[in-house]
Order: C-alpha cells, then structure tokens, then sequence
C-alpha cells in the first residue's frame, strides 16, 4: 500500500494541477468575455460596502447631491427604498420615514445644519479619574510573513504614541517607533507598558487597539497579565461619539477623521507630508525598513510617521475636550 501511495502521488499531483489550469484558463476566459461585454446594470446597495468600500462607488453613484441618502450610518436597505421613492438628498426625507435613531439625528442635524452633542457624552468622559492615557497604534502586515511566530495577513504593531493627562490638564506626549527593519513587536510592547503605568483609563478610538493587545498576549506569554490589565482600562471613544454626537459635515461617518475637522479644524491631515492615513503609514514603513532606500528619505519618512501618530492621540485629546465641555 505504501509503494502505491508514493508511485500514485506524482501523477495525482500532474493530474490535479492540469485540472486547476483548466479551470483557471476557463475562469480567465470568462473573465474577458465579461470585460469584453456592456457593464452590467446592477443596482447601489450594501454589497457595495460589504465587507469593503467599492472603490468605485463614483463611477457606479455619482453624487447629484451635498448629503445623499446613501450616508445615512448602516442604512444600506433604508438608502435603497428611498432612492426607489425617488429620494436622494437627505433633506428630502419627510419628517416620520426614519425609525432608527441614529437616522432621526442625521436628518434633524442635515436638515438644521447644526451639530448636536447629547450631554451624555460629557457625562461618560467627566467620570474618569486621571492620569488619563491617550493611545494609538500603527502596525504593518505582510502577505508573506517575514518574522519567526508571525501569520499571513496579521497586523503587526511597530508604532505608539500616547498623550498623557493629569488633573490640572497638563500634557505630556510618550512616542514608540521601530524602524530598524526587526521584528518590532517585543520592544513595543514592553516600551508600551512602561509608558501605561498601572492605573488609569486608556483612551482609544475603535477596538483596534484592544484586538492588537490580545494579540500580543498571545504572542508574548510572560507579559499577558500586564497586558489583559491593560485591556481592562480601554475606553473606546468611538461609541460614545457615535451615540451622542453628529455634525452634518461628517456626512453619516464617525471615524476620527470625520469627527476631529468638526471640533478642531486648525487640526488637519491633510497638512501633514507623506502620511496622511494608516496605509501611508504602512508604505511609508515599507519604504523606510527597504535597505534602498536613501539615509535623507527614510529620516524624511520616519519624522512624518511620528506627526500622523502623534496627531491621532492629539485629536482624541480635543474630542474627548470638547464633549467634556458639553453639559
């Protein structure tokens, strides 16, 4: 049985592989003559956002409007009969179509053209003592991966930054960044733990941070309590925000780079160089860890890393502020 086995195994492996290519030549084909055709007349929905954007969503929905129904949060659905109903500016929606809340307020606020705050938000942050730590994550992931205990497709952390307050409203700004080309993972997050201390919320915006921690207790054995602790004191922004704040500049969207222009304008991303969101940070670590590339480049890119990190702990300083004024 066991010479059968090995004799057979060759021409299993000829005969699965010739099978894959004609599936895949015959895939190919079909591929073209698709292309080769009329675009398909497939409407707008929530398979354009699921599980990613579409990225040609210009294309397929031009805006003819400032405030389209297709912003409304999690409304894919509810867009999708409006538009039907020949609706297509949020304005337009008549007062008793919306039954999910979070809609109401997108109309209400669209419609007035005023923010809302609900004092609850203020009442969330005002509870928490102090220091308080403001923390922000930047990591990079490989197809393949490059360092020993690490997976395809995991995001592997290189970068921190945390502003730090205490009771009188003092700042103080804590940085970590990797960009020796190493595996980052352990210095970051023993660098990382010295600077959180033992007690004392941490501020995050998303559960990004919260994922990447638990993944690092994983990794790291012998630092999983420090780190569960470290979960224990989250504080997602992300929710209370969402719950008890909109503006209509922010069009259905509460990332904090559609949150941070509506309460800090002078705050802009847009001026920073180089890195402006996570995946130019990812490239620009990219770029700065390849052996090629020229000492004043990668010195020019390290500096922009440092700014955009740094700036998204700075605007959760100012969002957390400003719903703290509310009451």
């Amino acid at each position: 049985m066991q010479i059968f086995v090995q004799n057979s195994a060759p021409h299993c492996n000829r005969r699965n592989a010739h099978l894959k290519g004609e599936i895949e030549t015959a895939q190919v084909a079909e591929f073209q003559k698709m292309l080769a055709g009329k675009e398909p007349k497939i409407g707008v929905g929530e398979h354009c956002s699921t599980p990613f954007d579409c990225p040609f969503m210009s294309h397929c929905a031009p805006e003819q409007t400032e405030y389209p129904v297709t912003a409304l949060p999690y409304g894919g659905s509810v867009a999708k009969e409006l538009l039907e109903e020949g609706i297509a500016d949020i304005r337009d929606i008549p007062e008793g179509r919306l039954s999910k809340a979070n809609h109401i307020r997108v109309r209400r606020a669209t419609i007035s053209g005023q923010p809302e705050l609900d004092a609850e938000a203020g009442d969330a942050l005002r509870s928490l003592p102090y220091p308080r730590y403001y923390l922000d994550f930047e990591t990079i992931s490989y197809v393949v991966p490059i360092w020993i205990g690490t997976r395809p497709y995991s995001q592997l952390p290189f970068q921190w930054s945390c502003h730090i307050e205490d009771a009188t409203g003092q700042m103080q700004h804590k940085e970590f960044l990797d960009t020796s080309g190493d595996a980052p993972m352990r210095a970051f997050t023993e660098s990382m733990l010295a600077a959180l201390g033992d007690n004392g919320p941490i501020i995050v915006y998303s559960g990004f941070e919260s994922a990447r921690i638990k993944e690092m207790a994983a990794l790291f054995p012998d630092l999983a309590d420090d780190l569960h602790s470290i979960v224990d004191r989250l504080v997602d922004l992300l929710p209370i925000a969402r719950s008890h704040y909109y503006h209509p500049a922010m069009k259905g969207k509460w990332s904090i780079k559609a949150v941070l222009p509506t309460i800090a304008p002078e705050l802009n991303y847009k001026n920073l160089e180089d890195v402006q969101d996570g995946g130019m940070a990812q490239m620009a670590y990219l770029e700065i860890t390849n052996p090629s590339t020229p000492a004043e480049r990668r010195e020019k890119l390290t500096k922009s890393l440092i700014e955009y990190c740094k700036l998204d702990t700075l605007a959760m300083v100012k969002v957390a502020r400003f719903f703290e004024d509310r009451k």
